[in-house]
C-alpha cells in the first residue's frame, strides 16, 4: 500500500493511535484483533506504532473486526468538506492496481464516499465484505467491467451500478487509460 499526502507519516500514525485506541475501548489483547481481523500480531503492532504501510485490505479487516467504518479509522471529519481531484490522501491495496482516495464520511458512520483509481489492465478483488452495506459506483473517467456474483457489467463515462457490498466483486480495467470512479458505500 502507499499512502500519498502531504504528511504521510503523521497519517499512518494517527491510524496506528486510532486502532489502539478502539482495540483498547473493546477490551481486545494485540492478539484477540489480529485474530479476529485475520492479520498477523506483527502487522497490527506495527499499525499501532505507527510503523509500516498497511494496505487498504488490511485497514478494511481491522475497521471490520473493530465494528467500526473505514473512515472512523482515518478520522477525516471536518464540517465543511471540499474534495480537490488529485489532492486528496490515496491508499493502494498490493498490487497498486488499484487506489482508493477517502473524500467524505456521515458522523453516524451510515455513509462514506470515496474517489476509486483502477490502473490501466489493472484488476481488484474486493476481500471484504459487508452484510448490511450497499455500493453505489459511477465511472468518472474511462470505462470498466464490474463483475458482480460472477455477472460482468461492463460501465463507461458516468454509467453507474448499485449491489449489495456482499456479494463477491470485482473490477477490471480493460483499456490502457486510467478509470476514475465514485464509489458511495451506505450502510443500512
Amino acid at each position: 500500500m502507499s499512502i500519498q499526502e502531504n504528511n504521510p507519516d503523521y497519517f499512518i500514525q494517527n491510524i496506528g493511535s486510532i486502532v489502539r485506541s478502539l482495540r483498547k475501548e473493546r477490551g481486545f489483547s494485540l492478539e484477540e484483533l489480529s485474530s479476529k481481523a485475520g492479520i498477523s500480531k506483527i502487522t497490527l503492532g506495527n499499525i499501532e506504532r505507527g510503523e509500516g504501510n498497511p494496505t487498504i485490505s488490511v485497514i478494511w479487516k481491522i475497521a471490520k473486526a473493530l465494528s467500526v467504518q473505514l473512515m472512523d479509522i482515518l478520522n477525516i471529519q471536518n464540517t465543511v468538506n471540499i474534495s480537490r481531484f488529485g489532492e486528496g490522501i490515496k491508499i493502494s491495496d498490493e498490487g497498486k492496481d488499484w487506489q482508493i482516495e477517502p473524500m467524505f464520511s456521515e458522523s453516524d458512520g451510515k455513509l462514506e464516499v470515496y474517489r476509486a483509481y483502477l490502473a490501466p489492465k489493472g484488476t481488484y478483488t474486493t476481500k471484504v465484505n459487508h452484510p448490511n452495506a450497499k455500493k453505489i459506483i459511477t465511472v468518472m473517467s474511462g470505462t470498466t467491467d464490474i463483475t458482480v456474483s460472477s455477472k460482468k457489467h461492463t460501465l463507461n463515462e458516468y454509467d453507474s451500478i448499485s449491489f449489495h457490498a456482499n456479494e463477491e466483486h470485482s473490477y477490471f480495467n480493460f483499456s490502457d487509460e486510467l478509470c476514475i470512479l465514485h464509489l458511495t458505500m451506505i450502510y443500512l
